[in-house]
């Protein structure tokens, strides 16, 4: 076991640094209380937290739905100021952002490779019922298909738990929730 308290390791004490050494660590960070010397207290916070994810599967993120059009875009807005202004809290965050739409036309796009250049072509989907094919355009319409037509849009803001606070005012004076 390494039982140095500070400065460089060896070689040798490197190499022992293994997953269980690893997760010994993890755990003690865990159990950590205050420590008495007030000059280790930030370094036993900073160590805390992360080491909760770990080893208890702590999930630290909580979300905000966003609403699409202005909210979504002034969501990024406000983490791409975080980012410029190189503040900590850009590692608290992250916008999830998806627009998709499954089955544009009950269509894909296929490429094929033509004489030098690429042609570019849609083919049909087709789906089978009771045993016969038939164009999924011209299918009898149900709720799932038509589901897949319509663009799906998610945007969600995360951050961690512990800073919700930081994060609340931002959010209101960027208009975002």
């Amino acid at each position: 076991m390494i039982e140095k308290k500070g400065g460089e390791l060896s070689i040798k004490e490197y190499l022992q640094l293994d997953d269980e050494v690893m997760w010994w660590a993890l755990r003690r960070w865990v159990a950590w209380g205050s420590p008495t010397i007030t000059a280790h207290a930030s370094f036993a916070t900073a160590l805390k937290d992360p080491s909760l994810r770990l080893v208890r599967r702590h999930e630290p993120w909580r979300y905000r739905p966003v609403p699409s059009g202005e909210p979504s875009l002034a969501a990024a807005q406000l983490y791409q100021r975080l980012v410029e202004k190189d503040d900590p809290l850009q590692y608290e965050c992250f916008v999830d952002t998806l627009a998709d739409l499954p089955y544009k036309d009950y269509r894909y796009y296929q490429q094929r490779a033509g004489r030098g250049n690429e042609e570019s072509f849609f083919r049909e989907i087709f789906v089978v019922r009771n045993g016969v094919a038939e164009r999924l355009s011209k299918s009898e319409k149900t709720p799932i298909l038509e589901g897949l037509t319509h663009e799906v849009e998610v945007c969600r803001f995360y951050c961690n738990r512990l800073f919700e606070k930081e994060f609340a005012g931002q959010l209101q004076e960027f208009g975002v929730c």
